[in-house]
């Protein structure tokens, strides 16, 4: 008897303790497998573990009797990892943090039920910081505040669907404040006001668009391309050079350079004060489709730039990259090897989950480009080391430009990003080959006039080559 009591003492306090139902496995009819799934005495269903045919995993889910779903982690095929994840009943889900192969993590990121997503904080591998940002469903991106590795600060970003970027305030580290900026997804800058570190301020300044005008290239002396007669002669210093870049030769004439092309062949809307932009060459190159030219009143031509003809490029910039690599191989062929590299993310592999340094997204070559990453490689004190050449060329800079970026259509853009990283569906770009002529450094400043000073340190000699 008294065993009998025991057994039945011991049972109930058995099922007293346990459950509706014991935790089990399952498999549902779409394929997902369900692990350690109970029942609680309220409704709420928990489970261990999910997971789905598409590869992804649920760690410690919960289902509230409201419909509210509760996921400590989630996993992604691709390496993506979701921490703290609810789901709540009107739709709208809430993640503590996101963390994703390439380096970037997200916090405080909630997904409103109309397609609205809000990330408090975007952390990324180059250390870049990104500060309450809004995504539209229409594609459109606003932000806070963003803060770049290199101490530069930009404050109330829009990112427009056609790829528009308004900047309220970019702060950079010396000082300098540039306001109301907006840069088109051409590559046109217009800034609206900028306040210098001594407090000086400058009104409205259009910067240098998709393909900079053979005007931004140099000063001018008012030497016009209809001013002719009376031409000063040049020196003996001038003549004594051998054939140059795309055979023009260091300290020719604007006359000698048109009888040997023709006044057919003149780009008038390039041309003017000391600046002849040509169509011909007497040496051409197929990869350009013209050629600017800075002629000083008395040495002559000092400068030579080809312009490269237009690339149509796929999204990783394979065309425009190759393009850029054979004009490096040709200038190296030619002047040797030089130290002054800056290739930007040529070598970033195509759907690559491994980040090069700064080198965050399949399609970033292109994306630096067109925000002005100073991507070029240069021959200066290469040349200077190996000394005097017949030629008289001191200076070679290769450098790559985006023409247009074609931006993936808002409905698809969220998407095609999630599933490859990618931003932009093509885009066209160019080269410029620029070439410059010993005295060329006088030439600026005796002219006194030195385009975008502030693009390159003042050490380097040859800075208004842009």
């Amino acid at each position: 008897m008294k065993r009998t009591v025991i057994a039945l003492s011991l049972a109930l306090a058995a099922a007293l303790s346990t459950p509706c139902d014991n935790a089990k496995d399952k498999v549902l009819p779409d394929g997902t497998k369900v692990f350690g799934e109970r029942t609680l005495p309220d409704g709420t269903v928990k489970a261990e573990r999910k997971e789905f045919p598409d590869g992804r995993k649920h760690f410690d889910v919960t289902v509230l009797p409201d419909g509210t779903r509760k996921i400590g982690r989630v996993e992604y095929p691709d390496g993506q990892k979701n921490f703290d994840v609810t789901v709540l009943p009107d739709g709208s889900t809430k993640v503590e943090h996101k963390e994703f192969p390439d380096g970037r993590k997200l916090f405080d990121v909630a997904v409103l039920p109309d397609g609205t997503t809000k990330i408090g904080r975007g952390e990324f591998a180059n250390g870049q910081k990104n500060f309450d940002a809004t995504i539209l469903p229409n594609g459109s991106e606003s932000t806070v505040r963003i803060e770049y590795p290199n101490g530069q600060v930009q404050i109330d970003v829009t990112v427009l669907p056609d790829g528009t970027r308004k900047i309220g305030r970019v702060e950079y580290p010396d000082g300098q404040k540039n306001f109301d900026v907006t840069l088109s997804p051409n590559g046109t800058e217009i800034v609206g006001r900028t306040t210098k570190p001594d407090g000086t301020a400058t009104a409205q300044q259009p910067a240098v668009g998709a393909r900079p005008s053979a005007s931004a290239q140099a000063p001018r002396t008012a030497q016009k391309e209809t001013n002719q007669e009376g031409a000063p002669a040049l020196t003996k210093d001038a003549r004594a050079s051998g054939p140059g870049p795309f055979g023009f030769r260091r300290g020719m004439t604007r006359e000698q350079i048109i009888k040997l092309v023709g006044k057919a062949a003149i780009d008038s809307s390039q041309t003017q004060d000391d600046i002849l932009a040509v169509r011909k060459a007497p040496v051409p190159d197929p990869a350009f489709e013209e050629y600017w030219l800075i002629i000083s009143p008395t040495e002559g031509v000092l400068k030579v730039t080809g312009v490269g003809i237009t690339v149509k490029t796929d999204p990783f910039g394979t065309e425009l990259r190759a393009a850029y690599m054979n004009a490096v191989g040709a200038v190296t062929r030619k002047y040797g090897d030089t130290k002054g590299i800056a290739d930007g993310c040529i070598a970033h592999p195509k759907n690559s989950t491994e980040a090069h340094f700064g080198c965050l997204y399949p399609d970033s070559y292109l994306l630096d480009l067109n925000n002005g990453a100073p991507v070029a490689r240069v021959w200066m004190e290469s040349l200077k080391a190996r000394g005097p050449r017949s030629d008289r060329v001191v200076y070679v800079r290769v450098k790559p430009y985006v023409g247009e970026l074609k931006y993936f259509d808002p409905p698809i853009r969220a998407s095609v990003f999630r599933k490859t990283g990618l931003s932009i569906a093509g885009a066209s770009g160019y080269l410029l080959v620029e070439y410059a002529f010993d005295g060329f450094d006088e030439y600026l400043v005796s002219s006194g006039q030195v385009p975008n000073p502030a693009t390159l340190p003042a050490t380097v000699p040859y800075g208004a080559i842009q």
